[in-house]
């Protein structure tokens, strides 16, 4: 049937939480076919009188749910086109997908999970736009059962009152409900409950590393993989989410808080749901942080430490974190972009401030960075990729590594298709790597155009999937045995190398020095900041 998704026959029934259920099977060659249930209910839907509560266990059904297509997406603003293509929009969102090998595992114990987080900037996006068909052709046949699920978004996932009348970060929640599902069922689809990998990229990297950083989520799961985004962004925690909320409720429902935040909730239960509906901005901005509109906050209950303890007492898990070459072109898609000194001297006075020991020899000496080849172009592509993400992945091996814990695998995506961007590709400044590049060589699919993979794109497809699919089965993307699918041996970073990364294209290759270094003098020079 080579993989298509129409007239499908069924897979094998399963029974889980809330009842059986039964979904298709899809065919990509005689032997491995793979059983795809989609759009299972994991929690009630958070409607009415459950709005800004905890999601609850799903209700039993009667008789065989029938799982063959995704559920809703997360309630955000939409148009006619994403509704034909992806699907309705809905408050009722609290839906996971499983794509299960039918054939035996290698392992009594079975086969690995790995458990995916789609992005949006906690505001947009679904599962439904990361696929079906290609995960399971790629991934899953590399002998490992991937779960993909989505969870409250915008205001309805991250809506706070900063006191107990509301409970905050809603969408964490919903991911460690789904993550708990997964311990309570996933043996049903031939997995192992004891060897579950979370691997989430742009906001759903951040989630990940904040659930693995939270005591009521860290232990329901042993690997982590932080793609584009992670708990050390500065993006990745609100500070004035209580405000902002407050701010939304005024201008778009006339609803003031009146002092009274349990009045003020029934109040906003009774709203319509679109109301609450926000989506994502992309543009250029000295700080990313300004393009989060609502997301995570330390509540002092999923957090009830700073991140900074927790991570003392999360323990070593193995992981893997990096992004894509170069992530800030997304950025400058966004609008127009002065090509000038002044676009570079601006942003780096905001990041380094007079209050800063010999703050002038600091400026200069990254202002060189950026203008040593004379491009001004790539030179911001640059500047805005450490701003939005490289500084940040490099902090976050320094912090794990600070803490003791090892087994850390640091990458830079380099490998790039131009047709991934279908006609977008005429809009961007430099052509290379960027924002969402990597998920067609993971996932299968494009994210940003859903373009069709060439012969070279396929055996690309199969080196990466063969790193990720050994890092959740050994904690190891080198394999049980070093097969080392990306052709060369991929050594993780430590204390006296913290910089040490993997680039990944074509031909990878093993670097001493993360962005050329770049992130690391960032770092040092904010020192005390």
């Amino acid at each position: 049937m080579g993989g298509s998704s129409s007239k499908c026959p069924s897979s094998k029934e399963v029974s889980i939480t809330g009842g059986k259920i039964i979904g298709r099977r899809f065919f990509h060659d005689e032997d491995k076919p793979v059983d795809a249930y989609q759009g299972i209910p994991y929690a009630k839907p958070p409607v009415e009188e459950l709005r800004f509560r905890k999601a609850e266990v799903v209700d039993e059904w009667e008789g065989v749910k029938e799982c063959i297509s995704f559920g809703n997406r997360g309630m955000q603003t939409t148009n006619m086109y994403e509704k034909w293509k992806h699907g309705p929009v809905s408050e009722d969102c609290l839906y996971l997908n499983v794509f299960s090998p039918t054939w035996k595992s290698s392992s009594p114990s079975g086969f690995p999970v790995v458990f995916f987080i789609h992005g949006g900037a906690f505001v947009s996006d679904s599962t439904v736009k990361y696929g079906d068909i290609l995960i399971s052709k790629y991934l899953v046949r590399k002998d490992v059962i991937v779960v993909t699920t989505q969870y409250r978004l915008g205001f309805l996932g991250f809506w706070s009152t900063g006191d107990s009348s509301c409970v905050d970060n809603l969408g964490l929640w919903d991911q460690t409900c789904a993550l708990q599902w997964v311990q309570d069922n996933i043996e049903s689809f031939g997995g192992d409950k004891n060897n579950v990998t979370i691997m989430g990229q742009s906001a759903g990297g951040a989630s990940v590393d904040l659930l693995s950083l939270s005591p009521h989520s860290r232990d329901l799961f042993h690997k982590v993989i932080p793609m584009a985004g992670n708990g050390s962004a500065d993006w990745a925690l609100q500070e004035n989410a209580v405000e902002k909320c407050r701010e939304w409720a005024m201008n778009k429902m006339k609803i003031d808080d009146g002092g009274n935040s349990k009045e003020f909730i029934e109040k906003l239960r009774l709203e319509s749901a679109q109301k609450f509906a926000t989506s994502m901005e992309v543009k250029v901005k000295d700080n990313p942080k300004d393009g989060i509109q609502i997301g995570p906050r330390i509540d002092g209950i999923f957090f009830p430490k700073s991140l900074n303890e927790l991570r003392k007492e999360a323990g070593n898990k193995p992981r893997m974190v990096g992004c894509c070459r170069y992530e800030g072109i997304m950025l400058m898609m966004g609008g127009k972009v002065k090509k000038d000194r002044s676009s570079f001297e601006s942003v780096i006075a905001s990041l380094i401030p007079e209050s800063v020991n010999e703050f002038k020899r600091k400026r200069d000496e990254m202002l060189e960075e950026y203008l040593k080849e004379d491009d001004m172009t790539k030179g911001l592509a640059e500047l805005y990729s450490d701003l939005f993400l490289n500084i940040s992945c490099q902090q976050y091996v320094l912090d794990w590594l600070e803490v003791g814990y090892d087994h850390i695998y640091l990458y830079s995506f380099d490998y790039f298709n131009e047709k991934s961007f279908g006609p977008l590709s005429y809009l961007l400044p430099i052509k290379g790597a960027t924002h969402c590049s990597e998920i067609p060589y993971i996932l299968g699919k494009g994210l940003i155009w859903d373009f069709t993979l060439n012969e070279k794109d396929i055996e690309m497809v199969e080196k990466v999937t063969g790193a990720w699919s050994n890092f959740a089965k050994f904690g190891n993307p080198n394999g049980e045995n070093n097969e080392n699918p990306l052709g060369v041996e991929w050594i993780p970073a430590t204390k006296e190398n913290p910089e040490r990364c993997m680039n990944i294209d074509w031909e990878s290759r093993m670097d001493d020095h993360f962005r050329e270094g770049r992130p690391m003098k960032w770092i040092e020079h904010r020192k005390g900041l």
